[in-house]
């Protein structure tokens, strides 16, 4: 089971290739939480494509915050030699989990719903995303960095003759494969490149779920399989970037980047782990048959039995040698968010949350705590509802949306505070740009328009644009989920009242709105107007909106930038954001290309989701956080106290 770096933006492979969402990462919508990336869904977000050329300065050359140290679970496994299988599972209790979405597969790499990242972040898991950082996990002890030597750049000569898709250079942040896309893009290639290299120590009391240790050869295989291009990855920048892995020993991952190539969060960039012992030679076909249904784990659980939309069993896994506390645990896919929660009460299901309950449960919430029946955690999330617009039909043409005015039109006759106080309690807040307001990146609301409620703008704007129509647009958003139903509902009236008419469409998550490929309503962009979730992670996702980012049948629908925009000024004021190792200069960046989305409209920021945990209160070590796009981010730690 690979696990990856950035599960706060989209993910790589596993939990990179599957988050930080953007983490990878398409959010599974939800009532509260994602998607990603995710895009959270989680699970869960796209590694920002940047660039450099020579080694970072003294300054720059700074380790991680504090903060971003091991977890509490960091524990992992503890040292010592061979591991002797413990029970399994390790004891009699048993923790079932509701959600109101199933997974389309449990095959991470290449789905970037969150309910794909919630459901298999406990059978490995690298990497951490809590309150704006990140921890390591149990995959290795520390993050490389400049300081602790675990990071290197060292100047190399760049042979344009050598250029290709799999020896690419980063120019601006954006790659290179060729001299004639170097000279279209009005680019010059320099003759010497900065080139990074990351030595990751990792655990040596690591074991796969059959015994076998973990070692620097199941890295390499994570690289071959995140390379081969039969593998259909939400996000293609982490593919393009690192350009070898290699095993220094049993035990050392040299990780080698396309030179260039730098990002701000470099220190997370984890290829994760696949069994070479199993995998090894293994066709992409095989190993998605295999891994769709049942992945090998390395974490604290393994999959006992899978019934596809029904529920996932996971069992504690034997030779993982910090024991949860849980022997088994049990994800319920319940479609409707009423069901879940009638099950909670019942006690029928023992803990709910961001992918299942919704605001407008608050006040039964309150009531079920207030009589002693749950407990509940309420947290505001980086995750932020949105609308896709389809600005780029595939094949190139302009979508149906590909007037800014028109999409500006759209904003402003939707009364976003109707749909916060009726359908969300007024629990929320707007969002006015794909972070929100308490993210250490937001511009500032002076510095943003906040297309505040004016169906009057909303009129002279669509005749400005010389705005008709021939049929309705067609609305799409995810089937079960109560919240966005009734938004949709005011969406729908709201645009009438302007003279647009729409037709709401509610569709299965994962089979339909976030599958893959030419069937993917998103992925083959079937929408005018699509309505789910993404995660903004620890960084900004500016890389959702990279031109390099479309899918299209030529690049087998990688990506998530699911509108079609594209802006080369937008991706040159992202990449520079992203390409610099000086964390406090980034949040400067980041405005550039928060204010260009905030004009442009790609998509429209609806509202900040609140991340809610309710739960038995026999159920303890419950810890919801507002950018982990997983609800049990540490699952070895909860325990049953009948």
């Amino acid at each position: 089971m690979g696990r990856s770096l950035r599960r706060a933006k989209t993910f790589a492979l596993t939990l990179v290739l599957a988050l930080l969402v953007p983490i990878l990462a398409a959010c599974g919508g939800s009532a509260t939480a994602p998607t990603a990336s995710a895009p959270a869904a989680a699970g869960a977000a796209s590694t920002a494509a940047p660039s450099v050329a020579a080694a970072p300065s003294a300054a720059a050359e700074a380790s991680p915050s504090a903060a971003a140290e091991a977890s509490p679970s960091a524990a992992g496994a503890a040292q010592g030699n061979a591991p002797t299988a413990a029970e399994s599972p390790i004891n009699e209790k048993t923790l079932i989990v509701g959600f109101n979405q199933a997974p389309e597969t449990l095959f991470a790499p290449e789905i970037s719903a969150a309910i794909t990242t919630q459901s298999v972040a406990p059978l490995g898991d690298c990497l951490n995303t809590n309150n704006y950082d990140f921890q390591t996990t149990y995959c290795y002890d520390e993050f490389p960095t400049f300081e602790n030597g675990g990071a290197v750049t060292e100047t190399v000569a760049v042979d344009v003759s050598q250029l290709s898709e799999e020896n690419p250079i980063f120019i601006a942040g954006a790659p290179i494969t060729d001299t004639a896309e170097a000279e279209a893009a009005g680019v010059e290639i320099p003759d010497e490149l900065g080139q990074l290299t990351l030595t990751y120590k990792i655990n040596e009391n690591l074991y796969w779920e059959d015994g076998e240790q973990v070692t620097a050869a199941d890295a390499v295989e994570a690289f071959r399989i995140t390379e081969d291009p039969e593998l259909q990855v939400p996000s293609t920048v982490f593919r393009q970037a690192l350009i070898n892995v290699e095993a220094a020993d049993d035990f050392t991952v040299v990780q080698t980047f396309a030179p260039g190539f730098i990002d701000s969060t470099y220190f997370t960039f984890f290829v994760g782990f696949y069994p070479e012992h199993i995998y090894g030679g293994k066709t992409i076909a095989e190993i998605r048959e295999a891994e769709s249904v049942k992945p090998v784990s390395f974490g604290p659980y393994m999959v006992s039995e899978y019934a596809p939309g029904d529920q996932l069993t996971l069992v504690s896994n034997p030779y993982f040698q910090n024991q949860p506390k849980i022997g088994t645990v049990v994800f319920k896919y319940v479609a409707d968010a009423d069901q879940l929660l009638a099950q909670l009460e019942s006690g029928d299901v023992d803990y709910a949350g961001t992918i299942g309950l919704a605001l407008n449960q608050t006040e039964q919430l309150t009531d079920l705590e207030t009589a002693g029946t749950i407990k509940t955690q309420f947290v505001p999330a980086t995750v932020w509802e949105h609308l896709d617009f389809e600005i780029q039909a595939i094949g190139g043409a302009p979508g149906s949306l590909s007037d800014v005015r028109v999409r500006q039109a759209i904003a402003y006759a939707i009364n976003r505070q109707e749909i916060i106080d009726q359908v969300l309690f007024g629990k929320t807040t707007t969002m006015n740009t794909y972070v929100p307001r308490d993210h250490p990146s937001y511009p500032g609301d002076a510095e943003l328009e906040a297309y505040e409620y004016n169906p009057d703008r909303a009129r002279e704007l669509l005749q400005e644009a010389g705005f008709t129509q021939t049929e309705p647009l067609q609305f799409y958003t995810t089937a079960g989920n109560a919240t966005r139903e009734a938004a949709s509902l005011i969406i729908q009236q709201n645009l009438k009242d302007v003279g647009i008419e729409m037709n709401v469409n509610s569709v299965p998550a994962g089979q339909v709105m976030f599958a893959g490929g030419a069937e993917g309503i998103l992925s083959a962009r079937q929408f005018d107007i699509g309505l789910y979730a993404w995660v903004s992670g620890v960084d900004p996702s500016h890389d959702l909106y990279y031109c390099d980012q479309i899918p299209t049948p030529e690049n087998n629908y990688a990506g998530q930038n699911y509108p079609g925009y594209c802006n080369p000024d937008f991706d040159q004021a992202g990449r520079a954001a992203d390409n610099t190792l000086d964390r406090e200069a980034k949040r400067e960046l980041d405005h550039v290309p928060l204010k260009i989305y905030n004009q442009e409209l790609p998509s429209f920021p609806l509202y900040q989701r609140v991340n809610i945990g309710a739960f038995k209160p026999t159920v303890t070590g419950v810890q919801v956080d507002p950018t982990n796009v997983v609800d049990l981010w540490n699952i070895q730690d909860i325990d049953i106290n009948e």
